[in-house]
């Protein structure tokens, strides 16, 4: 063996040894781009988890309204079809102010049952819009825990591409 040989082995063992530090440097670097992005995924689950929480709530809320909406126009028109049903028959011979004031009243339930009418209709549209609101963002939470599951296996076993994490966050390698 030369002196030119043996100085080129060396030089060999040396690249060898400086590429295993840059390729291992590499990996850390790669491992704490994993983990940081599993924890940015961890936030943004919750955070999503929290809204759903909150749009769970307000959907509960508008449907409730709805709800008593329905119940108060029942009423109105009840007592809309019931005053109806009073009116003055003309063999009972009214007289014209019986027939002015089943009248009024008539108009008066009439316009009552408008504004509940419209109510509900507002509380229904608004109700609509929070649940696709709430479908929406179901969705997007599952395609989430997909990906914080993924990010978690990277993060936590990037050597393991197998390892597999179940819904309680356990690993299995």
């Amino acid at each position: 063996m030369t002196w030119k040989t043996s100085m080129t082995q060396a030089r060999t063992i040396e690249l060898k040894a400086t590429q295993a530090e840059i390729q291992k440097e590499l990996d850390g670097m790669e491992h704490h781009r994993a983990v940081e992005e599993w924890k940015r995924l961890r936030e943004v689950c919750r955070t999503t988890k929290d809204r759903l929480s909150d749009l769970r709530r307000e959907f509960k809320q508008a449907d409730s309204a709805v709800q008593r909406d329905i119940r108060e126009i029942d009423k109105a028109q009840a007592a809309l079809a019931t005053h109806r049903g009073a009116r003055p028959l003309p063999e009972d011979f009214p007289t014209d102010e019986e027939i002015d004031r089943w009248e009024q009243e008539e108009q008066r339930l009439s316009e009552a049952l408008r504004p509940l009418l419209a109510r509900r209709a507002l509380d229904t549209q608004t109700r609509e819009q929070l649940r696709l609101q709430l479908v929406r963002t179901d969705q997007d939470f599952v395609q989430l825990q997909y990906a914080e599951r993924n990010a978690l296996k990277k993060a936590a076993f990037p050597e393991k591409l197998g390892a597999a994490v179940n819904a309680n966050g356990i690993v299995s390698l």
